[in-house]
């Protein structure tokens, strides 16, 4: 309803008051006056079609009642308050409400208001909104959203740091303060470059900040130096900030703090450094040893065979066998040494020339017959169909592969049979895939072995050494060398049952007229004709 307001007055001749609620009074000379006025109480006089819309009422459901009604209740106090005093005030009013439609749903509103009033007609207000309740929300859960991944990066120890585009810091997390020593006020505002980095070293940062323009996204190495001047290094990932309209307004990046890591990198860098410098000074003594102790053993492997020509007595013949057995021994040592040395060194070079491995095979089976016939056991090589005549490889090498597994074979095999099968597993007109198996009736590996098998110097207990001699570099030296032809190689074994091995390798096929032929020995009877010897 209407408020009658009034009071008095001292004046000469006639005056005009204007109201601040609205409208105005006129008079002549002094007394008293009044004048009866509309107050601005919120009462909804029309709306347009958008605001009813907005709010989902129907337009006589809202003209005529109170705006507050549509405001959520613990806001009406602060909405009398901020809006409605302050439009009686200043005439004016602009800001974001919060209103409730129809449905109970929360919306916003961006309003701007004005005061009407004038001689005539009670005042009023006109508003004019616009509903970005969207918006409103978008932003609340993108800042809900950076807040989070702000939080979890603090939680890693991750240290967050955004810049404009003249590289000044606008904001850093706890974590990146902890890490540069500096407290958030001492780092707004800062050259990045120039606070943490030499001036020798701003060139990178002009190289970060050119690809960032060019909108590129990358993680990067950097020495800094924090408040104290102590040397840092950063492992950084850093993306470009750009606004709505694509443009770039600068740079934000995560730092990790790798100062550990990258002295443990040095020290590492020095220690491999080192250990090179020694495996090549074990490489250059391994080498220069076998050498130097083959010269002697071949001459007493020499002079024993002499030896054994002469006529010895029983005694004699005992310990000169034992002189030979233990040379032989030894050479193998040193053979399997410098052949070891070499495949450390990645010196060891294999032929590729044409060969007839049935030929190869029953070679190495040939020599270590005597071995097998000593012990009473049977070696044999079971021949597959199909193997082509002449293969393309390293005959010597496959020698001493077969030669290492057949003696090992024959180490360990007390009774029973030690047997060499070759297949083909598969072919084309260029090349075969063959299989080799040793088989052995032996004295068997124990499961946990097997896993060290192929180790150097690897035995399967002190025992075995002491019965049975040899280095343990054998089976290391034969996976190498398999290894270095493309191939593979996998035991199966049971104690005091037996073991089989398995190797697979590739070979191109070759032709006949590749092999070397032996040139027939010719002997000349006459040159001792009537000679005395």
């Amino acid at each position: 309803g209407s408020t009658t307001i009034s009071g008095t007055i001292t004046a000469t001749g006639s005056w005009t008051l204007t109201l601040s609620s609205g409208g105005t009074v006129t008079g002549s000379g002094s007394g008293t006056w009044s004048k009866s006025v509309s107050p601005l109480n919120g009462t909804i006089l029309d709306l347009n079609s958008s605001s009813i819309h907005t709010l989902g009422y129907k337009r006589e459901e809202l003209v005529g009642t109170k705006i507050s009604n549509l405001i959520p209740a613990e806001k009406r106090e602060e909405f009398d308050h901020n809006y409605m005093e302050e439009i009686k005030i200043m005439g004016k009013a602009s800001g974001i409400m919060i209103a409730v439609n129809k449905a109970g749903k929360r919306i916003f509103l961006l309003y701007q208001n004005y005061l009407v009033g004038s001689v005539t007609a009670d005042p009023y207000i006109i508003a004019f909104s616009q509903d970005i309740t969207s918006r409103i929300e978008a932003e609340r859960a993108l800042k809900k959203s950076e807040e989070k991944y702000r939080s979890i990066i603090a939680n890693m120890n991750l240290g967050l740091l955004e810049v404009d585009k003249n590289e000044d810091i606008v904001y850093a997390n706890n974590s990146f303060c902890q890490m540069s020593g500096y407290n958030l006020d001492n780092l707004i505002g800062q050259n990045a470059a120039m606070l943490f980095m030499d001036t020798d070293h701003y060139y990178l940062t002009e190289d970060v900040v050119n690809r960032r323009i060019e909108g590129k996204s990358d993680a990067y190495e950097l020495r800094v130096k924090n408040k104290e001047d102590e040397i840092k290094w950063w492992l950084i990932s850093g993306a470009p900030i750009v606004d709505e309209n694509g443009q770039f307004q600068g740079s934000i990046g995560i730092h990790l703090d790798i100062t550990l890591q990258k002295s443990l990198e040095l020290e590492l860098r020095s220690a491999k450094s080192e250990a090179d410098r020694s495996a090549k000074a074990k490489e250059i003594f391994l080498a220069n040893i076998s050498h130097e102790m083959r010269t002697p053993m071949n001459a007493i492997l020499g002079v024993g065979k002499l030896l054994g020509k002469t006529v010895l007595a029983e005694q004699q013949s005992f310990y000169l066998n034992t002189i030979q057995n233990a040379a032989n021994n030894l050479l193998i040592i040193i053979n399997d040494l410098l052949d070891f040395s070499k495949i450390e060194a990645g010196k060891l070079s294999l032929e590729q020339i044409d060969f007839d491995l049935n030929a190869t095979i029953e070679n190495s089976i040939q020599i270590l017959k005597h071995r097998a016939e000593e012990k009473g056991i049977l070696l044999c090589y079971i021949k597959q169909t199909g193997i082509a005549p002449v293969l393309k490889g390293d005959p010597y090498r496959i020698n001493q592969i077969l030669m290492n597994l057949l003696s090992n074979s024959l180490k360990f095999t007390e009774k029973g049979s030690v047997q060499i099968e070759c297949s083909v597993i598969s072919e084309n007109s260029r090349s075969q895939q063959l299989e080799f198996k040793v088989i052995d009736s032996g004295i068997g590996m124990s499961k946990e072995f097997l896993t060290n098998l192929f180790d150097k110097f690897s035995q399967e207990d002190t025992s075995v050494s002491r019965m049975y001699g040899g280095t343990g570099l054998g089976m290391s030296i034969c996976k190498q060398l398999i290894e270095l032809m493309g191939g593979s190689i996998h035991v199966a074994s049971e104690k005091n049952v037996g073991t089989t091995i398995t190797f697979i390798i590739q070979f191109s096929i070759g032709s006949l007229t590749g092999l070397t032929k032996e040139k027939p020995s010719h002997i000349d009877n006459l040159a001792l004709k009537g000679k005395r010897i």
